[in-house]
């Protein structure tokens, strides 16, 4: 307050001396835009940084995935700072994320509520098979695939769904669940 408070007086008092304050005033407002400018995405990822860690929708040593299709990044959360947030990807590669980016992003949080994790094996199939048979005979395989291996959700009873056809045949799908 008290700088804000001095440059008044003086831009006042120089005013009072008859020295013309107009241009001096427009280019004050030209730097402190140009500054703005400059510090405008330090200022965002700082705030997004700040969200992040003040709502906490993830968190240290949980595996997220943000975004979806070409642009879908997955990995645990290794750091979360003012700037930036860190990924450690399946790969081990560590991927540094603008918090701006990660704020506006749709977030799945795999940790979160549960670390259970619903996926599904696809196939495509001939549109003359019997789905009957096909499906029974799927589940079987399927149920006898998540007693025998480890970190699947044995309490998950497996799914069978017929998605849609295509010049190839129809996509089927067997959905399972991984504790994570």
């Amino acid at each position: 307050w008290k700088a804000l408070v001095v440059a008044v007086a003086v831009v006042f008092g120089l005013g009072q001396a008859g020295i013309e304050v107009g241009p001096l005033v427009t280019s004050l407002g030209i730097v402190g835009l140009a500054v703005a400018l400059a510090f405008q995405d330090m200022l965002a990822n700082f705030f997004a940084g700040l969200y992040l860690t003040t709502n906490r929708p993830i968190r240290i040593g949980q595996f997220i995935r943000i975004g979806t299709g070409e642009n879908m990044l997955e990995g645990y959360v290794q750091s979360i700072n003012w700037r930036n947030t860190e990924l450690k990807s399946p790969g081990g590669q560590i991927i540094i994320v603008p918090n701006i980016k990660l704020s506006q992003a749709a977030i799945t949080n795999f940790h979160s509520p549960e670390r259970k994790y619903a996926f599904g094996v696809s196939f495509i199939v001939r549109p003359d098979i019997n789905f009957e048979k096909l499906e029974k005979i799927s589940l079987v395989v399927a149920k006898k695939i998540v007693k025998t291996v480890n970190g699947t959700d044995k309490e998950f009873e497996p799914m069978f769904r017929i998605s849609d056809a295509n010049e190839y045949g129809v996509n089927v799908s067997i959905i399972v669940r991984a504790k994570e």
